[in-house]
Formats: C-alpha cells, sequence, structure tokens
C-alpha cells in the first residue's frame, strides 16, 4: 500500500511539471539610447498567462506582460544590464531565458565632402564639408542637433572657423610634407562621432617602384620614389605599418632612392613596400623559397675510358644490352677489384712466354733417332743340349741344332713331315749417317706454346719364319736355364 501510494504522489507530480510553461525561446536584446528593447518568441510546451522580466541591476521595474516584446527604458548609457525573461499559468512559472544588453547613445556621423583647396594666400588652405547625414539618437527617439564642430591638423596648424560653421582657413601649412586635416561633429547629447580626414597637399601621382620585384630573403631591392613633396620625410614600411624597411627624405624633385631588403622569417609569397604618406603607394615584391641545394657529387674511382669509350657516370647503366640494362662484363671487369685480374693474368702469361724462350734457347736439341733392324731365326728348342762331359762339338757331319727336323731324338721323320728350309741368316742392316744437328733458330719475341708432339711410330715387328704344326704326341722339352736372345 506504501509503495502504491508513493507511486501516485510521483506521477501527479510528473502530470503537474508538465503542465509549466517551458523556458522563452529566442530572446534577444536591441541597445539604444537609455534603453533596451527585448523580443522572444512563446514557449514550446504549456499555456501561457504572462512574461515576468526581471532586470539586474534593477534600474528597470519588474514588470509582466502578455506580449512577445518589451521595451526597458530609464537605463544608464554604458552600463551592462542583464535580464531574465519567464512564462507563467495556473500551474506556476517555467524556466526563465536570459540575455544581456548596454545602452548607449547613438553619435552623429562624420561631416561629408570635406574638401581642402589652396589659398587664398600663400601657405594657407581652405577647408570646406558639409553636414553628417545622422545626427545621432535621443531617448525619445527625436534626432538631436549638431552643436559644433571640431578641426584638428597634423602637424598643428591653426584653423579659425568661418561662419556657418561648415569650413575655415588654415594658415602656415608646409609644402614638404601632406598635413591631416581632420572634422569630428557633436551633437545636442554630447555625443561626438567619428572624424572625415583629408590631406593637403596631396601628390595625387605620387609612386613607388621596386627592382629587382623578386628573389630570396637575401636580395637587396632598389626602391625608388617620384612625384612626392620636396623635401618630404617617408617611412618605407613592409606590408604593415610596424614593420619599418627604412626612412628617406625626398630630393627638391620629390624624388628618392633606398636600398631595403625583405624580413627575415617571411613566407614566400607576394609582399609589399609602402610609403607611410599620401596616397600611400605601395610596390609588389614576390619572395621567393631559398633555391634547394644540389648534392655534391663524390669523383668515382673507375679507371679512365679509353677513347674508343663514352665516359658514363658510375652506377647501374639503363637502356639497352642483353643483361637487362644493367652492367656488363666488361663493366665488371674494367672496375675495382675485378680491374686487376686481367692485368695479373697478362703478366703471367708473359712470364711464361719468357721463361719457355730462354728455356728453348739454353737446351742442346735432340740427336736423331737410328733406327736397326736385327732379324734372327728363331731357336730350335726342340734340340738337346749337350750334356756334362759330353762332347763340346757335334759329330762331323751332322746338321745344326737349328737345322735339324723337329721330332725328338732317335726317332725317324715321319713321311708326311717336310724338312724345314733354314733361313739364311742376312747381314746386319747398316746404320744411317749420323744426322748433323741443324742450327739453333732465334728465339721469336712471344711465341705461343709449341704443341704437343707425337711419339715416333715404333717400327714394325720383323716377318718370322714360317712353323709348321707339331705331330701329334710331341712334347717340348724343358726350356734351358741361359737361352740365347735373337740379338745376340
Amino acid at each position: 500500500m506504501a509503495f502504491a501510494a508513493v507511486g501516485l504522489a510521483l506521477t501527479a507530480v510528473a502530470v503537474d511539471a508538465a503542465t509549466v510553461p517551458s523556458a522563452p525561446r529566442n530572446l534577444k536584446a536591441a541597445a539604444g539610447d537609455q534603453q533596451v528593447t527585448l523580443t522572444w518568441s512563446a514557449p514550446t510546451t504549456g499555456p501561457v498567462d504572462y512574461y515576468q522580466v526581471i532586470t539586474s541591476p534593477a534600474d528597470f521595474a519588474t514588470t509582466t506582460t502578455d506580449t512577445t516584446t518589451i521595451k526597458a527604458t530609464g537605463l544608464k548609457n554604458g552600463t551592462t544590464y542583464s535580464f531574465a525573461v519567464r512564462a507563467r499559468n495556473s500551474h506556476g512559472y517555467g524556466p526563465a531565458a536570459r540575455v544581456t544588453a548596454t545602452p548607449h547613445a547613438t553619435p552623429p556621423g562624420p561631416p561629408t565632402s570635406l574638401a581642402a583647396t589652396p589659398g587664398p594666400g600663400d601657405g594657407q588652405y581652405t577647408f570646406t564639408w558639409n553636414p553628417p547625414t545622422t545626427t545621432g539618437s535621443s531617448p525619445d527617439g527625436t534626432p538631436p542637433t549638431i552643436d559644433h564642430y571640431t578641426v584638428k591638423i597634423t602637424p598643428s596648424t591653426p584653423c579659425p572657423m568661418l561662419p556657418g560653421g561648415t569650413s575655415c582657413i588654415a594658415s602656415n601649412v608646409p609644402d614638404n610634407l601632406s598635413s591631416a586635416f581632420s572634422v569630428t561633429a557633436t551633437n545636442s547629447r554630447t555625443v561626438t562621432g567619428p572624424a572625415a580626414t583629408v590631406y593637403a597637399p596631396l601628390p595625387t601621382g605620387a609612386n613607388i617602384g621596386l627592382a629587382p620585384t623578386a628573389g630570396v630573403s637575401t636580395t637587396k631591392i632598389t626602391a625608388t620614389g617620384q612625384l612626392f613633396l620636396a623635401n618630404e620625410a617617408i617611412t618605407l614600411y613592409w606590408d604593415a605599418s610596424n614593420h619599418v624597411a627604412a626612412s628617406v627624405v625626398t630630393d627638391a624633385n620629390g624624388s628618392f632612392v633606398k636600398t631595403v631588403k625583405p624580413f627575415a622569417g617571411d613566407k614566400p609569397k607576394v609582399h609589399k613596400l609602402c610609403a607611410s604618406v599620401q596616397p600611400k603607394p605601395c610596390a609588389n615584391f614576390t619572395l621567393q623559397p631559398p633555391p634547394t641545394p644540389t648534392p655534391a657529387v663524390t669523383p668515382s674511382p673507375d679507371v679512365s675510358p679509353s677513347p674508343a669509350e663514352t665516359p658514363q657516370a658510375s652506377g647501374p647503366r639503363t637502356g639497352g644490352g642483353g643483361n637487362g640494362g644493367g652492367l656488363s662484363g666488361l663493366d665488371i671487369i674494367t672496375r675495382p677489384p675485378f680491374v686487376f685480374l686481367p692485368i695479373i693474368a697478362i703478366l703471367g702469361l708473359l712470364g711464361v712466354l719468357v721463361f719457355w724462350a730462354v728455356t728453348t734457347r739454353r737446351r742442346p736439341p735432340a740427336p736423331a733417332a737410328a733406327t736397326g733392324v736385327h732379324r734372327a731365326t728363331r731357336p730350335d728348342y726342340t734340340t738337346p743340349f749337350p750334356t756334362r762331359g759330353g762332347p763340346a762339338n757335334p759329330p762331323a757331319g751332322a746338321p745344326p741344332a737349328a737345322q735339324s727336323p723337329l721330332q725328338p731324338p732317335g726317332q725317324s721323320q715321319p713321311a708326311w713331315s717336310a724338312p724345314v728350309q733354314p733361313v739364311q741368316p742376312q747381314p746386319p742392316a747398316q746404320p744411317p749417317p749420323p744426322v748433323q744437328p741443324p742450327p739453333p733458330a732465334a728465339a721469336p719475341p712471344a711465341p705461343a706454346p709449341p704443341p704437343p708432339t707425337a711419339p715416333p711410330p715404333r717400327p714394325a715387328a720383323p716377318q718370322g719364319p714360317v712353323e709348321w704344326p707339331n705331330p701329334p704326341g710331341w712334347t717340348p722339352p724343358d726350356e734351358p736355364p741361359d737361352l740365347p736372345q735373337p740379338s745376340d
């Protein structure tokens, strides 16, 4: 039960709060002469019976209104006020909207049609003007009247007012500089408006020239001026009047020449050099960024190219070539450390040739080879050798062992065997005459290594005697321990 009662109470409060007006919208304040005009829009929620306006400081009494505008009067000019506006209905006041404003008097405007005319005497100028288009404001809304004008000449020169109050004559006006002549109007509310200014005498054709008209921050600029007033003191400034570049004084013809420089830290762009006197002519100068430093090129240690080659910069070569534009084999071997390899190889080859030439001259010539052919018959290994104690010589009439028939001793020769014809020994070949060695030839300056010589052909083996087949059942005797050699 207690929780239900609390819930109903909160619901009632929420419903009651929803019926209170919201804050006024778009509250604005327009300051005037001793007054402020307030305007706003109705709240977005809740019905509104009236609005309440509260002022702080309380120079304007709290008031109510059923409209969305009100004028707070009786305020002090120059004092800042705070205003709060809230709406009310049968359920109470809603939240307030707030704004501040400072009332002030509206001053008159500047005099119009101000002009300076030389005369009526030497060193005199007549200044004339017309009243301002607006005279200012008053609390009751009626326009005030102009009470007086104030004339000021720089440098200071008296200018007595003429009848009618809209002109005066100034005397002793210097002719070597432009004098500033200004006039202000003050209305009956003792409020002074802005000044109107004219210069006299005025060099209307004055101008400035620069040479050069573009460069970097260290560029020296020659500034020249023409058609200024004679012997006039001029301040030259860079972009702004507080950036004084130089001070000059014109000559008798109103000209000057001065060297100036851009200000350090200025950004690269178009800058202006101006004169401080009217009509304040200016000239443009384009400040350029500093040049980008060029990186130093380190000399390459490459071998100087031959006259037939075109010098090229070190690094990968672009363009044709079978290796896709890279370094070729010639490029590699002509660069350190590979450039020393061909030199070492050439020196080694020259050393080998010199060594070969020296050893060839000192070596004796090889004697000519003499070939001798010795022919001998095959010994008859079937003939028995004499035994110890036997006769040293065979009996007379017996055939030599080499010519005996091939048969064992004590056996008769078969009928089918033919006698072996003895081979007549040939006389030994006469040795050829000795070959005289040729005289040594001079060594060539740089001959190529001699090709290897083919070995001499071997002599053909002599044709031996014809051998007949052995008879069946025949076995050779044991070989004697010492056999004569064919060449013996």
